[in-house]
């Protein structure tokens, strides 16, 4: 839904407000709740009062994992379009061949999936709006779109590029071009873009939602609808406490040169088999390790995009703007 268009240095800026961006990112928030400090208090609500099926919110998360909490559906369905109903984005899902989802998938490296798998995303999708978001999305929609409004002004008082500085700590412009910093820098020329589109978003926070192709980019404009709490994501400490420790980091090392197991890492380290297992047991659970079983055997391997998101997922705490 847009809220107002405007015309700034050779560009067509639009602001608006996507729901089914918007509801992806809600369904995010129930797979992430730690990581979503300005979302705690409606998690906290949807527990303590029920207001959402606890099968239903078990579903959520689990689909979460294989899509990388719904950004792969989200890419899938708003990366031509983020213009689009519910319903009808649904509906597109459902129409989307599963070679083609399983091509994001690999993209954002996760395994393929069946058609009956696809179905079933959209099952829950569909539950999650008819049961619980719908409602939601009748008041937030309204507010969100005279916020935009609001924005519009503020980006013609300000000017375009001063304006997008301020939209996200990890945003940086410069006369010639639009870096956005995630786990690496993507750059963009200025003047091969046409087209800036900013969304108005209450979940995705503190997260960098960026969309983007030859000639068009999406950027977040997050609103802050809970009272700030100054604390700290608990996925936060787990991925620092997992770092923070001399035998842990050099049991990095060792599986960074290829998969491990408990047994062979013990004499490598100098150290009991079950000081080993403590250590990867803390690794495992900061996200920075996954695991797999090749017979008798669990092996350890490196999450590299884990790694890779570090230095973000430190910004996304300490610079975020509110």
């Amino acid at each position: 839904m847009i809220a107002g268009i405007s015309y700034l240095c050779d560009k067509k800026v639009i602001f608006a407000f996507s729901p089914i961006i918007e509801m992806l990112s809600a369904m995010h928030v129930v797979c992430a709740p730690q990581h979503h400090l300005d979302r705690m208090d409606w998690m906290n609500a949807l527990i303590s009062k029920a207001k959402l099926d606890s099968r239903l919110m078990d579903e959520i998360a689990g689909c979460g994992k294989q899509t990388w909490n719904w950004a792969v559906i989200m890419t899938a369905l708003c990366r031509d379009s983020w213009d689009i109903a519910i319903p009808e984005a649904i509906t597109r899902l459902e129409k989307t061949p599963v070679n083609e989802l399983n091509r994001l998938l690999k993209e954002y490296d996760r395994p393929p999936v069946k058609t009956k798998y696809k179905e079933y995303l959209c099952r829950i999708m569909k539950e999650f709006h008819d049961s619980f978001f719908c409602k939601e999305l009748t008041l937030s929609e309204t507010i969100i779109i005279r916020l935009m409004k609001r924005e519009q002004a503020r980006c013609e008082n300000m000017g375009l590029y001063p304006y997008i500085s301020t939209l996200h700590e990890r945003i940086r412009i410069t006369e010639t071009e639009l870096v956005f910093i995630k786990n690496k820098h993507y750059i963009f020329a200025l003047d091969d873009i046409n087209e800036i589109v900013v969304l108005g978003n209450s979940f995705i926070s503190p997260h960098l939602l960026v969309e983007w192709d030859a000639q068009k980019v999406c950027l977040p404009r997050m609103f802050t609808v809970e009272k700030d709490k100054r604390t700290v994501p608990q996925d936060l400490i787990k991925l620092l406490k997992g770092l923070g420790d001399e035998t842990r980091l050099r049991i990095l090392y060792e599986i960074g040169r290829g998969q491990r197991c408990t047994q062979e890492l013990a004499p490598l380290l100098n150290v009991s088999e079950a000081c080993v297992s403590k250590h990867l047991k803390l690794l495992y659970e900061s996200g920075i390790l996954k695991k797999g079983r090749k017979g008798n055997f669990v092996f350890y391997s490196i999450d590299t995009e884990k790694i890779d998101f570090i230095p973000y997922s430190l910004y996304e705490f300490i610079m975020r703007i509110r």
